[in-house]
């Protein structure tokens, strides 16, 4: 009987357990506090700062299942997935790691007995082949005299007599710090290894064979100046995909045909008239419904950024590829009970989520159906126009910044039609976009790259106003110093201290650093992992390292800070509260001014829901309710169900501090409070609500006097709009709705006025009619029409008259505008852009469009209009 994919995840899991490892949870697919990855996509990510010796771990022996996504960087698979057997977007990454225990030759062992064991996976030992790096001899001995495996099975990869980073076989995380090389084994199904020996080269496996296992022996650290030095703390890494050894044991010809993705695969089959399990788009559709679930159960969205552009692009992707297979209405939320029979066993948050998941996909899809169909006939109008074979850059990125069409699907349409895709343009594009979007930080602090981390601050702020703390480290024009002086810029860091460092999203404290023969102003502090830096300028005497300095906050700003930031714990749990419990943070913003929320909902939100938001909120601030913190382990706190923004960062915490508001709201928070509601005052929010991208709002708000100040700016410009229409606030909406009647009343009669005129001119120029050649041209001259009013006439003019040319310009003393219309079949002779050219060209003004239909205009008057209406006539004559 064969194995189930579970069965083996538990295989490996328990082998290891036997060989005195500690299995660890796999972490989330949102690394925690590492800008470098979007998505985790190997199971070393989360002991990433052990490797680097930022941290320690008393566990030496660990064991893994990690879920993994792969779709861009060093390892993006996304372009594979349905080509090859064995790739996907999203798979489980098994893992032994060793910190400092075993190296090499346990390492060996523990493989060469899990892979041939009949008590474990059972592989035939003939089929297995193994590569180790050029210069790794030892790795090689082990194989040959420790396993016994032939020599013409061990393979040398790369050229290098030193250990370099020159193949496969060396693993380095950047391009310093912990590297070493790595030994693969491989596992070919259809043949053993006395077969293979023609088929194996020095350093080439052919695609016959599949690789099982990857086993890193991190025994170096790459300096500056690309040396490499050898650690003392020796540690292993491996790696091995689930999936794929699930097809070896289970015996068949590919990943898709295990027992997790079959399930799946039968369901897309029965939403098509095919029975091919092995087409393309059907292999990406099931790998794709996988990454999309893992990905919703992250809490991120669809959207045009980051983590959400991938999400967005994976299930458009899917949904096109249901497209080829004729699937022409939302389908992919249908799979999810498949993938819950699948893979619900291992993941139990896919049933507790599963109503979230469908939602969120089909809403997606609806949206991608809309965008198809806008984004589609803008394509195939910029393509049309096409002159030099290329769509260029910036065609494309209107195409995904107005619309959200996709990048590849603008590919694969213009591959099908050879045309070139101008990518380097269109990136150009996107940069020039972050540029304009990104807003400028006011903080002096922009770069913690200099900062040296080995410093240790501690946060005393909560009880004391003022506390005297050492000085640890002096930092000066990016650089460590040993003393300030009076008038120089600086940032000190003091062992403790009673100033807030900016982090959880509230701003840090401003405020002083004294004693009696120093005054240093503090601008501003910043926490960068557990250090404090204040920033800002000595006003008074000189700074040495181990100076004692009194830390003072700026304590009115403080108390709004704090004000705020209990405040967006409210709001928080009013949200919950009114819009359900599935809403969830995706950031905040708190300073001494106001408040900003971000959050996830798929759902348009009223403004009288925002109201019984603020209503709410308000209600709790009156209640006067006490404001609580306290200290447990992270356990705990999961159990109670907690809320945090990111639990990731706590892993290594022993204890986490917990901000309670009465029995309303549960958070885990480091920072600074009101003692009770009541502090608060007053809340209002900004009743226009910001939709920052797709599913993601952002509320923002004031509280205390500041909210109040906002409610009578508001009432002072209803009281200056009333004064304006003689009434007063009571009846302003009557008055207003009044003023509104009367102007749509002028604006019926202006229109009908305007009918009439254009009736009269359209019966004038219908005399104006020629025949150039036989094709039938109307060329006028108008006075003192807009370029709308002239657009309207050479739309009517076309559908009443039947005409093949049109030109119409209208001039005045101050500017002129001309449109031209050529018909299609006339468009190869006569095109509107060139007619628009003709006139535009000498008179400095500017003009775009198509062959069929272009316009211009530009100051002044128009030189020669007579001799210019003649010179038309004749090109067009030339043409035809």
């Amino acid at each position: 009987m064969k194995k189930t994919t579970n069965e083996i995840r538990d295989m490996f899991l328990n082998f290891f357990v036997q060989k005195k490892h500690k299995i660890v949870q796999g972490s989330s697919l949102i690394p925690a506090n590492d800008s470098t990855l979007l998505f985790t996509n190997a199971g070393m990510n989360q002991f990433k700062n052990i490797f680097l010796g930022k941290t320690t771990t008393d566990t030496l022996r660990i064991v893994t299942s990690q879920n993994c996504l792969r779709t861009g960087g060093k390892h993006n698979d996304l372009d594979n997935v349905g080509k090859t057997p064995y790739h996907h977007t999203f798979f489980e990454m098994l893992g032994n790691f060793s910190f400092g225990d075993y190296f090499k030759k346990k390492s060996i062992i523990y493989a060469w007995e899990l892979l041939t064991s009949s008590k474990w996976f059972n592989l035939d030992k003939s089929k297995l082949i193994v590569t180790v790096h050029n210069n790794d001899d030892e790795t090689y001995k082990l194989w040959l005299n420790l396993i016994k495996i032939p020599q013409h099975a061990i393979i040398k990869i790369g050229k290098s007599k030193n250990f370099e980073n020159d193949c496969d076989n060396f693993w380095q995380m950047g391009q310093t710090g912990p590297c070493g090389p790595s030994t693969e084994i491989f596992f070919n199904p259809n043949h053993n290894i006395n077969d293979t020996k023609k088929l194996i080269t020095s350093e080439i496996i052919t695609s016959e064979f599949i690789e099982i296992w990857n086993i890193v022996f991190i025994q170096f650290n790459r300096i500056q100046n690309k040396s490499l030095i050898p650690l003392t703390n020796l540690s292993v890494d491996t790696g091995m995909g689930l999936e794929r050894i699930a097809s070896v044991i289970q015996k068949v010809n590919s990943n898709y045909e295990i027992d997790l993705f079959q399930i799946l695969i039968q369901k897309i089959l029965s939403l098509t008239n095919i029975n091919n399990p092995n087409i393309k788009s059907v292999r990406i559709i099931s790998d794709h419904i996988r990454s999309s679930a893992f990905i919703i159960l992250e809490n991120v969205l669809p959207s045009n950024e980051k983590r959400g552009y991938v999400l967005r692009k994976i299930i458009r992707r899917a949904a096109q590829h249901g497209l080829k297979l004729n699937i022409n209405k939302p389908f992919l939320y249908k799979l999810i009970p498949s993938l819950i029979q699948s893979m619900g066993h291992y993941a139990t948050t896919l049933k507790i989520n599963q109503n979230k998941i469908q939602n969120i996909i089909k809403t997606e899809e609806i949206n991608f159906s809309n965008t198809l169909e806008k984004g589609l006939k803008q394509l195939q109008l910029n393509i049309k126009n096409i002159k030099n074979g290329t769509l260029n850059g910036k065609k494309i990125f209107y195409l995904h910044d107005t619309f959200g069409f996709p990048i590849d699907l603008v590919q694969d349409i213009c591959q099908e039609k050879n045309i070139k895709t101008d990518i380097v343009g269109f990136k150009k594009e996107m940069k020039k976009q972050k540029k304009r979007s990104t807003s400028h930080n006011n903080f002096i602090i922009h770069d913690n790259n200099y900062f040296v981390t080995n410093y240790h601050s501690i946060f005393k702020g909560y009880t004391l106003k003022e506390i005297s703390g050492n000085v640890q480290a002096i930092y000066k024009n990016q650089k460590l110093s040993n003393k300030l002086i009076c008038g120089e810029l600086g940032i000190i860091v003091l062992d403790q201290t009673s100033l807030y460092g900016e982090s959880g999203g509230q701003v840090g404290d401003n405020g002083i650093l004294y004693n009696q023969d120093v005054h240093f102003k503090v601008i501003n502090s910043k926490k960068y992992i557990n250090t404090i830096y204040h920033e800002g300028k000595l006003i008074k005497g000189e700074i040495l390292i181990h100076d004692k300095l009194i830390s003072k906050a700026n304590l009115n700003r403080r108390l709004l800070i704090q004000s705020n930031h209990t405040a967006t714990h409210l709001l928080h749990a009013a949200l919950k509260k009114i819009l359900g419990p599935h809403i969830v943070q995706k950031g905040s913003f708190i300073d001494d001014t106001r408040l900003r929320f971000d959050f996830s909902y798929n759902q348009p939100i009223l403004l009288e829901t925002l109201y019984k938001i603020e209503t709410l909120v308000n209600y709790k601030i009156q209640q006067n309710i006490p404001v609580y913190t306290q200290e447990m382990s992270l356990n705990e706190a999961l159990e109670k169900k907690i809320i945090s923004l990111f639990y990731e960062k706590y892993k290594e915490t022993n204890t986490v501090r917990v901000v309670s508001i009465s029995n309303f709201s549960h958070e885990l928070c480091g920072g600074t409070h009101t003692f009770n509601s009541g502090e608060i005052g007053l809340f209002k929010i900004n009743p226009k609500l910001n939709k920052i991208s797709s599913g993601i709002y952002r509320v923002e708000a004031n509280t205390g006097l500041f909210a109040l100040k906002k409610i009578q700016e508001q009432e002072q410009q209803l009281n200056t709009i009333a004064s304006l229409l003689k009434t007063n606030i009571i009846h302003l909406k009557k008055n207003v709705q009044m003023l509104i009647n009367h102007t749509n009343t002028l604006k019926n009669k202006i229109l009908t006025i305007e009918k009439e005129n254009n009736f009269k001119l359209l019966n004038k120029l219908q005399k104006k009619i020629i025949f150039i050649k036989k094709t039938k041209a109307l060329i006028y001259v108008l006075k003192d029409k807009d370029i709308k009013s002239i657009r309207n006439l050479t739309n009517e003019l076309k559908n009443k008259l039947k005409l093949s040319i049109i030109v119409l310009i209208s001039t005045n003393n101050k500017n002129f505008s001309i449109i031209a219309n050529c018909t299609k079949e006339l468009s190869k002779k006569i095109q509107a852009i060139k007619l628009v050219n003709l006139l535009i060209k000498n008179n400095q003004g500017k003009g775009g469009g198509t062959v069929e239909k272009a316009e211009g205009g530009g100051e002044g008057i128009i030189k020669n209009i007579n001799k210019f209406l003649i010179k038309i006539k004749l090109w067009i004559q030339s043409k035809l």
